[in-house]
């Protein structure tokens, strides 16, 4: 049997272990790799640990769960590092060149919107301190490496928080199950600097009997959500209904709502045509994305946004922030980003926002 066969049936173990059932890779994997197991006398308790270990390696292979589109399996296809694209009923097996390609192509595969998984091979510390029921037990691993699955979100040589279940016989660990990496999601507040305006967004409220004689916006870029619609306070009987329908300037209407004509704004005839029932006109809303402040006849809500720049020992980056506050360029001002983490690498700003 030739090598990329074996790597085939190794990955597909894997996988299929890995949908079945986690715990198979914890003692299952030690005990096949020569871990030392208990005398029949032995009596084994299982306990958690939590400790950072450091990545080794991963398998050069990576499996991602479900139905793949075709443009992705494309580019996957394209890549140089891919040396095989399997399908399987639950997924895809992508198999790479080496062991070293298996990060960048994660990461490759996440700017895409996929979730890749491999085996990590993590070392671990000597003295693990396991939680029994009956306290802690300082306890030594002999092959000093376990097998995780997961996604690769750090590369090989990164120090990652593991936490696992250990089965324990005389101090050293014979067996482990749910090992995994943890992902921490945490707040930080960071330094940072106005670089510039990127641009002003103001929002008008328009009342509905206006709703029609805006002014000339040609020269502004505008978002206008017009409303046509009345709102009733109570619901409308049938007989109302069918008297109402009649009316030229109603489209639609049932028992909580109309609409009207888009260019019917006559609010004293409104009234008179509805005069049994008790009815609410709702406004319609303009936005307006400009550097100046548009001339209109009405109080506007004001939203900056400014490109913003952060430089410190974790994140180096520029990010837009939006903010009803007005800054100077070269202002400094704090900001929050809420990240991911696996131990003290960031692999995921999901926002950036100012402190309240």
């Amino acid at each position: 049997m030739n090598k990329a066969d074996i790597l085939k049936i190794v990955a597909l173990l894997v996988v299929v272990g890995f949908l079945v059932q986690p715990l198979w890779f914890g003692g299952g994997l030690v005990t096949l790799f020569g871990s030392s197991s208990s005398s029949q006398s032995s009596v084994n308790v299982s306990g958690t640990v939590t400790f950072n270990g450091t990545i080794r390696t991963y398998d050069p292979f990576l499996f991602i769960q479900g139905n793949v589109s075709q443009s992705a399996l494309d580019q996957l296809n394209q890549r140089s590092e891919v040396t095989s694209v399997q399908q399987t009923g639950d997924g895809i097996i992508i198999s790479v060149d080496t062991r070293d390609d298996v990060y960048p192509l994660a990461a490759f595969l996440r700017s895409i919107n996929l979730s890749a998984y491999s085996r990590a091979n993590v070392v671990v510390p000597r003295y693990l301190e396991v939680e029994l029921i009956t306290g802690t037990v300082n306890a030594t691993l002999p092959t000093g490496v376990i097998q995780i699955i997961c996604e690769p979100l750090v590369d090989a040589d990164n120090e990652v928080p593991i936490k696992m279940v250990a089965v324990v016989s005389n101090n050293q660990i014979v067996g482990y199950q749910s090992a995994e990496m943890l992902v921490s999601a945490t707040t930080l507040s960071l330094d940072a600097q106005v670089d510039s305006l990127n641009q002003t967004l103001y929002t008008y409220t328009i009342p509905w009997e206006n709703r029609n004689s805006l002014e000339d916006l040609s020269s502004y870029s505008i978002d206008y959500k017009k409303v046509d619609s009345i709102l009733f306070s109570q619901s409308l009987s049938v007989t109302q209904i069918i008297a109402k329908k009649q009316l030229y300037f109603i489209t639609y209407i049932d028992t909580n709502s109309a609409q009207v004509v888009s260019s019917f704004d006559n609010v004293t005839e409104l009234n008179e045509a509805f005069a049994d029932v008790s009815f609410t006109l709702p406004s319609s809303t303009l936005t307006i994305v400009s550097n100046e402040q548009p001339d209109l006849n009405y109080a506007a809500s004001v939203v900056y946004t400014y490109l913003i720049s952060v430089n410190s020992t974790s994140i180096s980056d520029s990010f837009l922030i939006d903010s009803e506050e007005q800054y100077d360029t070269g202002e400094n001002l704090t900001i929050n980003l809420e990240v991911l983490s696996v131990g003290d690498k960031i692999i995921e700003i999901k926002r950036v926002f100012l402190p309240s």
